[in-house]
């Protein structure tokens, strides 16, 4: 083999065996939807899916980003245009009715036919909530299962894998670890300053910001730990949640690695980023 073959790792990187077993997903013919249907919400159209927004856990949490999907949802496409979002957009409104029985209006982000982005209310009790979509006449009611953490890491595609939706920041200067072209999405390789061992991974998710403590936030790259400063709301945009980490230098030059973040013991989806 060549010079890096010698020096390569092991498989470690290349598998996750922190996630729960799904349940088997029976493949046919004509093609199988991906990801799994997580839950249902009975709408007298279609089947409306309830998900947080990053496919990182099929819970949701107070103050994160959900979406839902189906058919009819909404006769047009509208985006929430400023902050605080509103809690109705194109006729569409959704409400969150608690474990505890306490109603709440969701703020949205987005509608359209297929989608609804949401805010999960702030002081949604843990439990099985009912969440009840209005669009004129038409109503969806369902439930859903809400936890204090769901948590879920972006990524630069909007699949909920690949290239993260992540930056570097080394000194003052901020980089993306990730670009994307006429619809691909690739890792921009990340260069290490070992000289001073402060590089800086910031990722960017949600159903995060309800964790324990800090203590509690694991990050990993590859099979390397990456030690935590920071993980909470990113502030400035509404259910975005930021985990800020110290890349260290053995990273260097080791190329595409897969990042999880665990949060209260529950395991985000994976994505990528790349070192030189």
């Amino acid at each position: 083999m060549t010079a890096r073959g010698n020096s390569a790792n092991d498989m470690t990187d290349a598998f996750d065996f922190t996630q729960q077993p799904r349940p088997p997903l029976i493949l046919n013919g004509t093609g199988s939807p991906y990801p799994p249907t997580p839950q249902s919400l009975v709408h007298p159209v279609g089947t409306l899916i309830a998900t947080n927004a990053g496919y990182g856990t099929y819970a949701l949490a107070p103050d994160a980003i959900a979406s839902l999907y189906g058919a009819g949802l909404a006769a047009t496409t509208q985006v929430a245009a400023s902050i605080p979002l509103p809690v109705s957009l194109a006729g569409v409104s959704v409400t969150v009715k608690d474990a505890a029985g306490a109603s709440r209006s969701a703020p949205l982000f987005f509608v359209s036919a297929n989608q609804v982005n949401c805010l999960i209310p702030s002081g949604t009790a843990s439990g099985i909530a009912t969440i009840t979509l209005t669009n004129g006449t038409l109503t969806s009611v369902g439930t859903a299962s809400i936890g204090p953490t769901a948590p879920a890491v972006f990524t630069a595609n909007s699949a909920g894998y690949g290239p993260l939706a992540a930056q570097v920041v080394v000194g003052s200067t901020f980089t993306n670890t990730s670009q994307c072209t006429g619809g691909q999405c690739v890792p921009v390789p990340i260069y290490l300053n070992t000289a001073t061992n402060s590089t800086f991974l910031l990722l960017y998710g949600t159903g995060i910001r309800h964790v324990s403590s800090i203590a509690a936030v694991d990050v990993k790259v590859g099979n390397i730990d990456a030690p935590v400063h920071y993980a909470g709301a990113q502030q400035q945009f509404a259910g975005l949640d930021q985990v800020n980490v110290a890349l260290p230098v053995a990273l260097e030059g080791r190329g595409q690695l897969v990042v999880t973040i665990t949060v209260d013991g529950q395991t985000t989806n994976m994505g990528v980023i790349s070192f030189q």
